[in-house]
């Protein structure tokens, strides 16, 4: 045997069912270099695994892995220090990693070991292995206590405690019979186990405790298979599972065995799918299990792959009974200790086969939790259930009147439908979308069918002959308020969009105010459904008049003909205006307010004298005063 080739696998087991029928399953791959003779701890809901090597690449390694088992997600974490080794010892205590120990290519065995924080991704130096450097070591944790002994080269048989708290190592009994390397060591219930490993001429299967209370070692029932080096070791329901390693001529060995500390017996478990592996450790960490890479070969090559253990074939078969709702349920998992069903309803079952009524039609969610010892396993399906009357033909429809298309959706999805959409077309969807060649009255039936029974509504759909929009206008303007009032005679549409210069307003008839004359480009868009329409006018504004107001200094009221009468010109139609006469004393002889009514020179029905009189005009909130002669 060579003493060097020490490889390193994780074992964390998941739905293990003792005694009942398991498989191993291929559950993922080391995103990093084919390796074996890692070290690795368990902390929380991760894994740790580093340094190792692959002898047929020639290749060693220092680096760290966490896989997250509730995750499943893959990280790198920060190299271990020191120098890049093979066969370390690996350990965790109170939420810490330590790692050390080992073999490199160059100064061969290494005494060093280092203490890694996960929420700080950071590694610190701990005091050294006291007797020196040493490869292939066994090592288990009591409490705070790390307990690290046995190894190579030489061979070794003492054991070293490790106080995390005081950072300090002191040497206990060493192990009784010859000294010996890579064996496993695993903890129960406060005592320490040393199993398996290979002296100088053997491989060998013994099994002894380790009491740290009267630090005394006593001897246990051996492994029932043969002597074996590099053997995996984890806890899982108060056993401790042992298997694969080598025999002390190199063979790969593949079968596996729990141990019972309470009663010191042992039980065959199923084996390992390869055709073996060697030097591994193992980790129990919340009850899910893989195990990852390891020497595979003669060669020493490495691997990759993560085996997981679940239970065979564990499914769900049903059957159910049309129209009454009975549904029988059995699961291809057998020897549990129990069975919890779940049938969607709010109703459960215990028994490995059992037979439920639904009293609803539905599609229910049934899940079937398997327990053993203290495993669990989950597994779920979907059941759909007929019952009779258990149907509903009623539905609705949109109208998409563009396209002359009907979208149609159920009440009832569970079951099988039929339309007949009244044109000679039918569709046996769920939901579905007719589109109509042409308008006019139809009559949609839908039916609804199952084992039980059959069920149909019939509605009647009209589909209008749609007229298409015509946008058309006019428009007027007020000169008096400079308004443009616009008058909507479109056809059909019920939104309005007009574009009238740079503005655009939505209103069936707006109202603009304008300040200036000139052209105004004008569009109308008329919308109905997907119809449109739109027209165009350029529309001018004539030029607001300047506002002109003429007032005579003079006139004759002799029946003449001309200027008979005081008037005043203004060519401004929408402000009227207001008029005063005074006579030379003061007195108002005149009062008028339009321009249709000029002052005829006579002052209570009587011709007023020649003279010169005064005016006031109040026009536009202005005041114009001044003289007029009335002359004979």
């Amino acid at each position: 045997m060579n003493g060097r080739i020490i490889l390193v696998c994780i074992f964390i087991f998941t739905g293990l069912l003792l005694n009942a029928q398991v498989t191993w399953q291929l559950a993922t791959n080391l995103p990093a270099q084919t390796r074996g003779a890692h070290a690795g701890f368990a902390i929380d809901n991760s894994i740790y695994i580093g340094t190792g090597f692959d002898a047929a690449i020639n290749s060693y390694y220092k680096d760290l892995w966490e896989y997250n088992t509730i995750t499943l997600v893959w990280t790198q974490k920060a190299d271990i220090p020191g120098n890049i080794r093979y066969a370390a010892s690996g350990f965790s205590i109170n939420g810490y990693g330590y790692i050390g120990l080992g073999w490199n290519p160059s100064t061969f065995q290494l005494n060093d070991f280092y203490k890694f924080d996960p929420v700080s991704n950071t590694w610190t130096s701990i005091s050294p292995f006291p007797p020196g450097g040493r490869y292939t070591s066994s090592t288990f944790v009591i409490g705070n206590d790390a307990y690290v002994g046995t190894g190579y080269i030489p061979l070794q048989s003492d054991f070293w405690k490790y106080n995390s708290t005081i950072d300090a190592w002191t040497q206990i009994s060493s192990v009784p019979g010859s000294p010996r390397q890579s064996a496993i060591g695993f903890e129960y219930n406060g005592i320490g186990f040393l199993c398996t490993g290979a002296t100088s001429s053997a491989a060998i299967k013994d099994l002894i405790a380790y009491n740290p209370n009267t630090n005394l070692w006593t001897v246990k029932t051996p492994l029932p298979g043969p002597g074996r080096y590099g053997a995996f070791t984890f806890r899982l329901c108060d056993r401790i599972f042992i298997g694969c390693g080598s025999n002390f001529n190199g063979t790969m060995l593949n079968d596996v065995y729990s141990y019972d500390p309470a009663n010191d017996s042992w039980l065959t478990e199923p084996a390992f799918p390869t055709n073996g592996m060697r030097h591994s450790v193992g980790f129990s960490l919340n009850n899910i299990g893989y195990v990852t890479c390891g020497i595979i070969s003669s060669t020493n090559a490495g691997s990759t792959a993560i085996y997981k253990l679940n239970l065979n074939d564990h499914s769900i078969v049903y059957s159910s009974t049309p129209c009454d709702g009975v549904v029988s349920f059995s699961t291809t998992t057998t020897n549990a200790q129990n069975y919890t069903w779940y049938f969607g309803d709010g109703t459960s079952g215990n028994a490995p086969a059992v037979a439920h009524t639904y009293t609803q039609a539905g599609t229910y969610h049934v899940q079937l939790i398997v327990n053993h010892l203290c495993f669990s396993d989950t597994t779920d399906t979907w059941v759909t259930v007929n019952t009779a009357n258990s149907m509903n033909a009623q539905f609705s429809y949109l109208l998409d009147t563009c396209a002359s298309t009907l979208h149609f959706t159920p009440n009832d999805t569970l079951n099988t439908h039929l339309w007949d959409f009244g044109d000679g077309n039918t569709s046996t969807a769920t939901s579905t979308t007719h589109t109509y060649a042409s308008h006019g009255s139809f009559v949609v039936t839908h039916s609804v069918y199952n084992a039980c029974d059959t069920l149909s509504v019939i509605m009647p759909v009209v589909l209008n002959q749609m007229v298409p929009v015509v946008a058309q206008f006019e428009v007027s303007i007020d000169t008096c308020s400079s308004q443009l009032n616009f008058i909507n005679t479109s056809v059909g549409g019920t939104q309005h969009v007009w574009y009238i210069g740079m503005d655009t307003m939505h209103a069936y008839a707006p109202q603009l105010t304008v300040t200036e004359s000139g052209n105004f480009p004008i569009t109308l868009v008329t919308i109905y459904a997907c119809f449109t329409d739109s027209v165009f006018l350029n529309y001018h504004v004539p030029v607001l008049a300047n506002i002109n107001l003429f007032i005579p200094n003079a006139f004759s009221p002799n029946d003449d003909g001309m200027n008979d009468f005081f008037k005043i010109n203004n060519n401004d139609v929408c402000n009227p205006y207001k008029i005063l006469i005074f006579n030379r004393w003061g007195e108002k002889i005149y009062d008028a307010t339009s321009a249709h009514a000029p002052w005829d020179g006579r002052y209570k029905s009587k011709p007023c004298p020649a003279g010169l009189y005064y005016y006031a005009v109040f026009f536009n909130n202005e005041v114009k005063r001044g003289p007029v002669m009335l002359l004979k």
